[in-house]
């Protein structure tokens, strides 16, 4: 199949449209014609104003207005700025922090090619990521040794763990485009189904609701079988959405983990759990608050973590790696704050069961942007030129 290739060289393609028309001396020329869909230009006449319609090519636009704004009203310089101590362990390390946020404009950018290549044909998966694109600052809590099992959803994480352990991201936008194709020259699974995984360590998830914990606990229970002079004490780390809290392959994880805790049998298991309040058509109305909201299980620590804040993400993530490694034991870390954008998938019908204003303003919600004012404006590590390269 070709199909997968012209997918990914449509992304390289519009990359590289974008950075031809980048800013010289602090001022940004764009053509008008200049839009993700620019891309796809070969199917203008049959299928143009279909694109440039779709609510996430049109986020995107206005993700680059918002850049032409401020690339207009502030200069390309950093100042130097003295950081209180106590904030300094929310911090990740500039490069660190550049790499998820690379992980997260790719989600996004994966995101709405797939949306097109539906659109026009050539593309046969659509679930979507956008809206947690910023859990992408978990990866970096994760060790080499460390086994994972991510939520469909999850793309970042996994994007950015994959970067974290050297891989280039042309190679991972390359395998992504081959997943959204159902090519055979997939790396996951070879063309049966469009998966997450395949990186060291990272164990491959299709579209599902939580069959992925069991055997992410019984991963770490077997770690319990590692010699004791090896210290490099791995843990396993499975994550899923809030939808999945009823599901019982979920809940017999969860008791089987807690269980081990409760017999002092090694277990050192994270449960990762992000609450947009949607499973695909029905609202949870804040279950997952419910759920955990005393945080007084022994045989379960919670940590919570502002699912639109990419610094405590980070932070939060790795105080339950921490506690797990450290302590052998379970415990879960709740990714709160997050709001689903443009639908579950392409075929999502959200007008049965949300009003137009709320999916407007859903897809209106730009974590990058939010993210991206936290790395200009607060932590002041990049200037938006820099962004922009």
């Amino acid at each position: 199949m070709i199909c997968e290739r012209r997918i990914y060289f449509r992304m390289i393609k519009s990359c590289k449209f974008y950075k031809r028309n980048l800013l010289k001396s602090g001022s940004l020329r764009r053509p008008v014609s200049c839009s993700t869909y620019s891309a796809w230009k070969s199917f203008e006449s049959s299928h143009g104003s279909k694109i440039r319609g779709l609510p996430e090519v049109r986020a995107f636009e206005e993700l680059l207005s918002f850049f032409e704004g401020k690339v207009r009203n502030t200069t390309n310089r950093r100042h130097s700025v003295q950081k209180e101590p106590i904030q300094l362990k929310n911090y990740m390390s500039h490069d660190e922090y550049l790499l998820c946020l690379d992980a997260a404009m790719a989600t996004f950018s994966l995101h709405i090619h797939a949306r097109i290549a539906s659109l026009v044909g050539e593309g046969f998966y659509t679930i979507g990521p956008c809206g947690e694109e910023l859990l992408s600052a978990a990866a970096l809590s994760l060790k080499l040794e460390d086994t994972t099992s991510l939520h469909y959803r999850h793309t970042g994480i996994s994007l950015a763990r994959q970067l974290h352990n050297g891989e280039k991201l042309k190679d991972l936008l390359l395998a992504r485009a081959r997943g959204y194709t159902v090519s055979k020259k997939d790396p996951v699974t070879g063309g049966v189904h469009c998966s997450i995984g395949d990186g060291p360590n990272e164990y491959i998830v299709t579209s599902t609701l939580s069959s992925q914990c069991p055997a992410a606990v019984g991963r770490a229970l077997g770690f319990s079988l590692i010699e004791k002079k090896d210290k490099s004490k791995p843990i396993s780390f499975v994550t899923i959405g809030d939808g999945s809290l009823h599901n019982h392959h979920f809940l017999s994880a969860l008791t089987l983990a807690k269980h081990a805790r409760h017999l002092k049998v090694r277990c050192p298991m994270v449960f990762g759990l992000s609450n947009n309040g949607l499973s695909i058509s029905y609202e949870t109305r804040n279950f997952v608050d419910k759920m955990f909201e005393n945080n007084q299980d022994p045989l379960l620590p919670a940590f919570w973590a502002n699912g639109q804040d990419m610094l405590d993400v980070h932070y939060q993530t790795r105080k339950a790696c921490d506690y797990a490694r450290k302590h052998q034991s379970p415990c879960i870390i709740l990714y709160s704050n997050l709001i689903r954008r443009f639908g579950h998938a392409a075929t999502d019908r959200q007008y049965a069961y949300l009003d137009e204003k709320e999916i407007q303003n859903m897809a209106g919600h730009c974590v990058l942007k939010n993210v991206m004012q936290q790395a200009v404006e607060q932590l002041e590590i990049i200037s938006y030129n820099e962004l922009y390269d």
